[in-house]
């Protein structure tokens, strides 16, 4: 017998169009709340079955992810920024998969993370000499691009470039979300000639990227970063490299969303750490006891576990992948409910990481939750903030240091304290983002 979901009367939709378009997550997280973990609703012009089920989550990502394809917003992203691991599907996939694995392999992170804290240290350094009021968002997104700009090329990019990466990562994402919520904006910037402005975007991008490559294939490998693995990867049943396309197509991906996700994450905990100055001591408190006058090395990572559980728990509230899409190839039963060949299933990590089954008082923040004897009888797909099964985000292990590293070292230096109480709302785009300035002043320690 097959169960039938509820579904968001189309009165209800349309009078909350606006809702849902400029606010998606808290909508979604609106209509969980009053139809359950999981419902249909009608978006553009097909039926999405959306859900925060843990056990659903587990069949379309683990049990059956062989029969679960990316959806329609993923291939509009592919279509901006290329047919890389993040985007592509099948037999291509796991080959590229396969070649892009080992530059996030232990000793290859051991390496990069010098690299993480020697950028987080100049950062640190940066917000020293400059005591004023600043915007956080920026502020993050300045350290993670050139946290993960040295990562992927060692030798780096210079201002000029990381302002036409930041300057194209938004224009891009704008026509993403533009094509994905009403196809009608897309004719609209045509006519008013912004698609000029979006495919220089896009032109920009490429060239950077490539221009790299070429360089480093002209002065040879040798630099110990992802750009010399990635050229030095072979199929291992082919003997094939990437060739230069695809070379930019994992490059771009892991620079946009090796940047992206982690700027949008330590700017939700720093408000959430404002707010919390009893976290802030436990960290400080922890930093103290692990650091002591050392400089924060690889060793130290796995040892500041309340710092990982401040991170997990601000990766809860405020997942950066907030839904994850697929369209089934055949027709399935998902515990129960009957999936049609093409049918759209949303899992909805905002609201999965809300769901009262799972989660104790779901909107508070607690780090403790992340306690080992806290997280013992919690179902493992109720936590999916880099996604999961064989699809799992290549580089969650990376953005993990990147942020212990980043959130030891801001808070061995300095109190902080916003300057303003005005509410920073989410936004629910390719990434959940911050949709307001969230300023602060730091204050030397």
């Amino acid at each position: 017998m097959s169960l039938t979901l509820p579904r968001v009367p189309r009165s209800e939709y349309l009078s909350s169009h606006v809702k849902v378009i400029r606010h998606m997550a808290k909508a979604y997280h609106g209509f969980q709340q009053r139809f359950g973990e999981a419902f249909i609703m009608r978006l553009v012009n097909r039926n999405v079955i959306v859900t925060t089920s843990a056990d659903h989550a587990r069949h379309i990502l683990v049990r059956n992810q062989r029969n679960y394809v990316k959806d329609f917003p993923t291939k509009v992203v592919g279509g901006i920024i290329g047919n890389g691991i993040l985007t592509s599907d099948g037999e291509y996939w796991l080959r590229q998969r396969r070649l892009v694995q080992p530059a996030f392999h232990k000793h290859q992170l051991q390496n990069l993370s010098r690299l993480m804290v020697a950028e987080t240290q100049d950062f640190v350094d940066m917000i020293r000499r400059k005591l004023e009021p600043q915007e956080v968002f920026s502020l993050m997104v300045h350290l993670t691009l050139n946290v993960v700009s040295r990562s992927l090329f060692s030798t780096g990019i210079d201002e000029k470039g990381l302002k036409t990466v930041e300057q194209s990562v938004d224009s891009l994402m704008e026509l993403a979300m533009a094509r994905i919520r009403n196809p009608i904006q897309e004719m609209i910037f045509k006519l008013n000639g912004k698609m000029k402005h979006f495919n220089q975007c896009q032109q920009d991008l490429d060239d950077l990227i490539y221009g790299i490559i070429d360089t480093r294939k002209a002065e040879g490998v040798g630099n110990n970063d992802i750009l010399d693995m990635l050229l030095t990867s072979k199929d291992a049943d082919t003997g094939a490299e990437l060739t230069r396309e695809q070379l930019k197509d994992e490059l771009l991906v892991l620079f946009l969303a090796g940047h992206e996700t982690s700027a949008n994450a330590l700017t939700w905990i720093m408000l959430l750490l404002e707010k919390h100055p009893e976290v802030q001591e436990k960290m400080r408190s922890e930093i103290e006891e692990v650091l002591g006058d050392e400089e924060i090395g690889f060793a130290h990572l796995p040892r500041l576990t309340y710092i990982k559980q401040v991170i997990d728990e601000g990766l809860r509230l405020y997942p950066s992948a907030w839904i994850i899409g697929r369209d089934a190839v055949e027709a399935d039963n998902m515990e129960g409910i009957d999936i049609e060949a093409g049918q759209q299933v949303s899992v909805f990590i905002y609201g999965l990481h809300r769901n009262p089954a799972y989660w104790d008082d779901p909107e508070k923040f607690d780090p403790d939750r992340f306690s080992p004897e806290n997280s013992k009888e919690r179902p493992s797909h109720a936590y999916l903030p880099f996604g999961g099964g064989p699809r799992l985000c290549i580089g969650h292990q990376f953005a993990v240091f990147e942020m212990q590293i980043a959130l030891a070292l801001i808070l061995r230096e300095f109190n902080f304290e916003r300057t303003d109480s005005s509410l920073v709302p989410s936004e629910a785009a390719i990434t959940l983002r911050p949709n307001a300035p969230l300023k602060m002043k730091f204050i030397p320690r």
